[in-house]
């Protein structure tokens, strides 16, 4: 069974979201923590986060609609699946 989350979603700090899918945007004021999105496959946008994004805030990501932004970086291991899927 899937969780949709529909719309754009704001990262609160210390909250964990078990969406497998959001269609719009994801979007943090500060940064995205490991943990975050531990079953979110699909995000129809952008990803943006004025800190940085944590390795293992999406771990099983495979698809994004839209740019990856960070504000001070992006922690390698933060999208695993995502960076495989697209090499192939």
């Amino acid at each position: 069974m899937s969780n949709v989350f529909k719309g754009d979603l704001v990262v609160e700090a210390g909250k964990v979201y078990e969406y497998t899918e959001v269609t719009g945007n994801i979007s943090s004021g500060g940064r995205i923590e490991a943990d975050v999105f531990p079953v979110l496959k699909t995000n129809g946008g952008y990803i943006h986060s004025v800190g940085r994004i944590e390795a293992g805030a999406f771990p099983v990501l495979e698809t994004n609609g839209g740019g990856i932004y960070s504000g001070v970086r992006i922690e390698a291991g933060a999208f695993p699946r995502l960076m495989k899927s697209k090499a192939r």
